[in-house]
Parts: structure tokens; C-alpha cells; sequence
């Protein structure tokens, strides 16, 4: 038997959205359109039902992209990884502080 070869997923465009719900308000079947479209039966009607899913159930849709008081979670570090973070910022703010006096000097 042969293996079955991922193909690459070709995008709807708008104008075959638009044919799409036209040519299924005009009542015809996902092969008929599939005909007319040059995309598979299967292609078809899994747009359709994505289509009614997104229709029947929406997609959520982030609110609050913002975190407020509310919604936010507070952050802070355990002790050692603060003293650890603090020594490598040290480090390489002195670091930094030589190269820059190298360059001057």
C-alpha cells in the first residue's frame, strides 16, 4: 500500500467565500460547487460546516487585552532567584561600564 502525502492546504480566498454561499443559497451540493470552485468535495463541505460551527458557536474573542487590576496577576521571585538576578545584572552592568571606558580611553 502507498503512503498517503501531506498536501498543502490551499486558502479560501474572499471571492470563493463569496461563491461559495452564493452558489449554496442557489441550492446546489458540495460536488456541484466543488466543480465550479476547483476544489474537492470534502474541501467544500468541510468549509461549509466550519462555517455553520462558526455561526452557531462563535469563536471567543479576548475582552481584556490590557490586564487591569482586576485581572492581573502579581509577580514576584523567591529570594534566591532575585539575589541571583540581581549579581548578573551587577555583572554585567560593570561589564558594560568597562567596555564603554576602554572605548574613551
Amino acid at each position: 500500500m502507498g503512503k498517503k502525502t501531506k498536501t498543502k492546504k490551499k486558502q479560501w480566498t474572499s471571492r470563493e467565500m463569496q461563491l461559495l454561499l452564493k452558489y449554496k443559497a442557489d441550492g446546489l451540493d458540495s460536488g456541484e460547487i466543488a466543480n465550479c470552485l476547483g476544489r474537492s468535495q470534502k474541501a467544500v463541505q468541510h468549509k461549509i460546516s466550519s462555517l455553520r460551527s462558526d455561526v452557531v458557536k462563535p469563536r471567543p474573542v479576548l475582552e481584556n487585552v490590557i490586564p487591569t487590576e482586576e485581572t492581573s496577576i502579581p509577580f514576584s521571585l523567591e529570594r534566591g532567584k532575585a539575589k541571583k538576578y540581581a549579581i548578573w545584572g551587577g555583572a554585567i552592568l560593570a561589564l558594560g561600564a568597562a567596555l564603554l571606558a576602554e572605548r574613551l580611553l
